[in-house]
This record gives structure tokens, sequence and C-alpha cells, in this order.
């Protein structure tokens, strides 16, 4: 498959969330239906039960329970990444515009928070450890939504996307709670609400702080990065892999929480100028590449090829390209993936599903969780793909 079709699929999913006004549901946003809401009658563990039932279920239960499509800041992020990818390969007039738009909609759905403004998910949401009311800024949706506004800002030279990039790594200095580590480092929270240690997240939010750090000539920024950077970095198991989390109930290993791991410290070394992450990065991508590219797609836990979930997939391509300098044939694989995804995973709309397992599939279109990620993927493999031997 060649990377016009490549492009094809990609712009035809484009036009697929324009035409939704970039609205949908989410595996998570059960919460979102005042019905569900008041089933759990303010109890965290019975919206834990409702949100993992949306996550699981072979069939969407979302308009039964009247939970509405709702437009998600991540996902937004996720499209116009897709722009800055669109625009380099010449599609410049089309990706200025939709790049406007979805900047103007980042700016809407921004959430002032003490001295700086994040972004958070559309839904209320629960896990085992707190519950979080509807746009709730986290460290996750604002660093992808601050990367994608950097990108953006260094791509269009736009002022006001690197404005709003720098007011979200302020909301990540001055909002989210720190967590303290060993030898001066330290963790980001989740949110500013709770004391949860998720070291992607973590690393995320460390990662468009030490961004933002290097494009404003902030030393002070970048030294807040590497400290949260060594906390996680310390964290690495002598495998090479990472736990979700520090909890005991945080101890599993995933392969798209494994990705941004693995990106985030790349980045923050990059920003720093520094080599002191490699050989983590190089452990982590050894057991990555090892545990999850396995199977006919991703693998979601080590070793198991199914289910393979499409979110883990596209961010595979992503982490592929990411690190095509450091793995050998990355750039055939993610290729692979792409054939793949097209193959086996699209619908005749131009959307794509949510879940392959063994002997059957989940059809489910979720917006952020999926399509967003899917069309961020195959722009950016379309962005290298004159670097692969077989496309």
């Amino acid at each position: 498959m060649s990377a016009e079709r490549w492009l094809e699929a990609a712009l035809t999913l484009d036009r697929w969330l324009v035409e939704r006004g970039d609205r949908g549901h989410d595996p998570h946003d059960l919460l979102a239906s005042p019905f569900v809401r008041a089933l759990t009658f303010g109890n965290r563990w019975l919206g834990v039960a409702w949100t993992q039932l949306g996550r699981r279920s072979p069939v969407s239960p979302r308009r039964l329970l009247g939970v509405p499509q709702l437009e998600n800041s991540k996902g937004l992020a996720l499209a116009l990444g897709a722009q800055v990818e669109f625009y380099q390969i010449g599609r410049e007039e089309e990706a200025i515009e939709r790049a406007r738009s979805l900047i103007e909609r980042l700016y809407r759905g921004r959430v002032e928070w003490g001295d700086g403004i994040g972004w958070g998910y559309p839904f209320p949401w629960a896990n085992r450890d707190f519950q979080a009311p509807a746009g709730t800024p986290s460290s996750v949706v604002t660093a992808f939504v601050g990367h994608a506004l950097l990108a953006a800002a260094q791509t269009f030279g736009w002022d006001e996307a690197r404005g709003l990039a720098c007011s979200g790594a302020e909301f990540i200095r001055r909002a989210l709670r720190r967590i303290e580590g060993e030898a001066g480092t330290f963790a980001f929270s989740y949110t500013p609400l709770d004391e949860r240690v998720v070291h992607n997240a973590n690393l995320l939010a460390a990662s468009l702080l030490a961004r933002v750090g290097w494009e404003v000539g902030d030393e002070e920024m970048i030294e807040e990065a590497l400290r949260a950077a060594r906390f996680t970095a310390r964290a690495q198991r002598g495998d090479g892999s990472w736990p979700y989390g520090i909890s005991a109930r945080d101890r599993w290993i995933d392969s798209f929480h494994t990705g941004y791991t693995l990106i985030a410290l790349s980045q923050i070394g990059s920003a720093a100028g520094l080599s002191e992450f490699d050989a983590a990065i190089e452990g982590g991508l050894d057991y990555w590449r090892e545990s999850f590219l396995v199977g006919p797609g991703v693998s979601f836990y080590p070793g198991q090829p199914y289910p393979i979930d499409l979110h883990a997939v596209a961010h595979a391509i992503i982490t592929l390209v990411h690190f095509r300098a450091e793995l050998p044939g990355a750039l055939d694989e993610a290729a692979r993936l792409a054939d793949w995804s097209l193959s086996e995973m699209r619908g005749g709309d131009g959307s794509f599903y949510y879940r392959r397992h063994r002997f059957w599939k989940n059809r489910v279109r979720y917006l952020r969780w999926v399509q967003g990620w899917v069309l961020l993927a195959l722009a950016t493999l379309v962005g290298v793909a004159g670097e692969t031997t077989d496309s």
C-alpha cells in the first residue's frame, strides 16, 4: 500500500471528523449520561463499574442511555497535530484553515486554574483512586494540547498558539501537585484534585514543561521537568519496562502508555540538550518492541496478541516513526501496521473500529480514542513515507 493510499485514508477520516463537528463518543464517557450518574448515587466504585461497562461493551449503549456526543480537547489536539503534518507535505491552504478552527475551539475549551490554563475531558470520570467532574484539567490532556499548540506555533508562526501552550505549562508547574521522591525528584499529579502518581502522566506534563522552557529560554522550567523525569527514570524495571504507576494496584503495563513514556523522555532529553535518559530509552524500546509488536497488530498487554486496540496500533506507528533512527526497520513495521489497519479495521465510511479480538471485531467508532489517534498516525507516517523501503 502506497503513501498516497495512507494520505487518502487520512484526508477521508479528517473529513469524517469535520462532518461531525469533531464530536463523538469515548470509551470512558458513560458518566456523561444523567441517567447513569443518578444510578451511581455519588459512589466512586459504582462510577468505576459503569465506566468499565462502557469501555468493554461490544455494543455501545450510549444512545439508549442518553450519552451526548461531545467535543474532546484531546481529540482536537490530535487533529491539530495532523494538520501540521498535512501542511508540511504541501496541503497548506486546507491545513491552515482547519488548524485555525481547531485552535479557536481549544481556546474556548480551556479551563482557567490558578495562574495557568489547562484542558480536561468533557465528561465526568472515575477510577479506583478518585473521581473528577467534567472539564477537570489534567496533566495528560493539557500536555497533548500543549504539544499540538507548540507544533502549530512553530509551523504556522502563530504567537497565540505559543501563548496558549505557555499557559498550559504554567498550569502544570503551578496547579498540579508534586509528590516528592528520592534525591530531589518529584512526580506531577494527574489532576489538581489528586496525588496519584502515574508515570506516563508525570512525563507528559514534564515534556510540555521542558519544551516550553526551551522555547522561551526558561532554565528553571527545564530543571523542574528534569526533576520529574528523573523520578520516573528511576522507576524503570530491570527488563526495561515501567509500571503504570507507583501504587500496588497500578503495577500493570500496557503498550501505548509505554510509548507515551518513551517519547516524553526523548522530548525532555532533547529540550534539555542531555543524553541522561538515553540508556533508559534504549532499554524501554527493547522491551516495548519485544513485548508489544507481536501478532498481526500491536498487543495491548505484554505478549498477548489479542485484543488489538486500534489506539495502541496508532500510537505504535507514531512511536516507530519517532524512534526510526534507533530502531532498524521501524518505518517498514509502521507501514505494515498502517496497511493492516486500513485492511482490517476501516469501515466503509472511512472511520475506524475500536478493537479486534481473535474471532470478532468491536466496531464502535470512538472519536478521541481511535479516530483522532489514527488520523495523527497516518498523517505522521505520510510525512516520512519517502524514507520507507517499501512505499
